[in-house]
């Protein structure tokens, strides 16, 4: 049994299913909301100022951040390329 198949076996508890999956809906939810509302991409932001004054809510919120400056079809192709690369590193 070689050392990976060790650590996968031991902390196998540590693991998040479908992480990919969850991380690439959030952010297509956020991109449209994001579009919708600018004022969303605001509050999203890591800003450790804001977080010691009570937003506790972008601690995790910026995961879920799209880059909205490029074009709607690239960001497609780069969901596309995370969903794959994703998936295979699971």
């Amino acid at each position: 049994m070689s050392l990976l198949d060790k650590l996968e076996k031991k902390l196998n508890f540590l693991s998040i299913p479908n992480l990919t999956a969850i991380l690439l809906i959030g952010q297509i939810i956020s991109y449209f909301i994001i579009k919708a509302n600018q004022h969303f991409a605001e509050a999203m932001i890591f800003f450790p100022a804001a977080i010691y004054n009570g937003e506790w809510w972008r601690i995790l919120s910026f995961i879920f951040y799209p880059d909205t400056n490029i074009s709607p079809i690239f960001l497609f192709f780069v969901w596309y390329f995370f969903f794959v690369i994703g998936n295979c590193l699971e």
